[in-house]
């Protein structure tokens, strides 16, 4: 019973590791492609400006 209760622990804290990187990478993704929208912009803005 107790050696079933640390094998069930050990799964659900190697889940919640996997699932916490798999979290990670999808904001590092994220804040890459807000910076990489920003830059765009950013870099598009004299385009539009009337000089």
């Amino acid at each position: 019973m107790n050696q079933y209760r640390s094998r069930s622990t050990a799964r659900a804290i190697a889940i919640a590791k996997a699932d916490e990187s798999k979290t990670r990478k999808t904001m590092l993704v994220r804040a890459s492609v807000i910076a990489l929208g920003a830059l765009t912009a950013l870099a598009a803005l004299p385009s539009f400006w009337p000089f």
